[in-house]
């Protein structure tokens, strides 16, 4: 879906829109812009400041029912451990122009790019309200966060109101000196009826899917989808799956995705698979019994949504943003110290034993964060695009 007039088109109408500027085009900004167009009867517009990323690759996206366009521009890219992107599009102040008699409000998802900075300098300049939504957390401090703090805390502070991924980046705005009234909690999500519907395999088809893997038909699995890189904590995974295997030859471990550490992955009862396109990301939690997310920094863990979407209990380190609302302890799954193995080895132990149990509190739990029903919640009765 190219669009190329759009903007121009529409200063000619008289209904004013709500303008949404985001990094990348992924499956999960679709759910979640999808319902707020529709909340907002089309008169939503996203802007995202590249297609994709050198670590984000998905080719089939699910279809988009809301208006976008992607801003021309030049990332400039720290890779170290990870990748951090920082977006410029030079000319979002000239695009805003062009919309802005027509602007009811504009969303900016996030601090850490130069462009969310333009467009709320823009803003400021011509007294156009902004919603700041943000994710971030305590958790997640850095070098980039003190460097620019001065302005993150301008940009911050000149918002009108506040959309949070969660409890931890809600916390982290009020820490920041933003007033509780002033925030909504939209929590990130993702299409939890996709999940739900194309991850419900048959047991033959379970156990076809298990073959083909290699996988014993009879062994508990645990997944892990996500990089290899240090950050998501897969060393760790690694290795108190190994010890929980020493006890029990009954378990397996599936892990998906790419990234230095690629090479680590080859033990005993480890099965890897470098990439799955998001068509057949749900299949992989039909023959899955458990996720583990044992990452040392995470923002929130949408990989946390969507295995629950799919009756999967979750094992999830402390830091990450998602644990907080999702994974409570003993109901849906276990929380424990990053980079703790023998804790982490004690919550796998246990998830042998109740993990139906859990995964069917955790398929009733995750529909609170369905992006329908938060877009009604904090759209349909609003003034957004109003």
């Amino acid at each position: 879906m190219a669009i190329t007039t759009w903007s121009q088109h529409h200063c000619r109408m008289q209904k004013k829109i709500t303008l949404l500027i985001d990094n990348i085009l992924t499956p999960y900004e679709v759910a979640r812009y999808n319902a707020i167009n529709e909340v907002l009867e089309g008169k939503l517009l996203v802007w995202f400041q590249a297609a994709s990323d050198i670590n984000r690759h998905w080719s089939n996206l699910p279809d988009i029912h809301f208006k976008y366009e992607i801003l021309p521009g030049k990332p400039f890219r720290l890779i170290g451990k990870d990748v951090h992107t920082f977006h410029i599009n030079p000319g979002i102040t000239k695009k805003l122009q062009t919309l802005q008699n027509n602007l009811e409000k504009i969303i900016i998802c996030g601090w850490d790019s130069s462009t969310y900075w333009l467009a709320a300098a823009f803003c400021k300049v011509h007294g156009i309200p902004y919603t700041l939504w943000s994710g971030s957390t305590k958790y997640e401090a850095s070098w980039r966060r003190t460097l620019f703090f001065p302005i993150i805390y301008l940009l911050v502070r000149s918002a009108q109101d506040y959309i949070a991924y969660g409890s931890r980046a809600k916390a982290f705005l009020q820490s920041l000196g933003v007033r509780d009234d002033k925030i909504k909690i939209f929590y990130n999500s993702v299409d939890l009826a996709y999940f739900s519907k194309n991850s419900q395999l048959s047991e033959a088809q379970k156990k076809q899917k298990k073959v083909s893997l290699d996988i014993p038909v009879d062994n508990f699995v645990f997944l892990f989808i996500g990089q290899l890189i240090e950050r998501k904590g897969v060393r760790e995974l690694l290795e108190a799956f190994k010890i929980l295997n020493r006890q029990n030859n009954k378990v397996s471990l599936l892990v998906v995705g790419n990234g230095k550490l690629r090479d680590a992955v080859i033990q005993k009862r480890v099965r890897h698979i470098s990439h799955v396109e998001y068509d057949k990301v749900p299949q992989l939690y039909g023959l899955a019994d458990c996720l583990v997310l044992p990452s040392h920094e995470e923002v929130w863990g949408l990989v946390i949504n969507e295995a629950m979407a799919a009756g999967l209990p979750v094992i999830s380190s402390d830091v990450v943003g998602a644990s907080e609302d999702l994974v409570i302890e003993d109901k849906t799954g276990y929380v424990y110290r990053p980079g703790d193995i023998a804790e982490l080895g004690k919550c796998m132990s246990k998830m042998l034993k109740n993990a139906k149990q859990l995964g069917a509190e955790a398929a009733k739990l995750i529909t609170k964060t369905d992006p329908a029903t938060m877009a009604k919640k904090h759209f349909g009765a609003s003034k957004y695009g109003k």
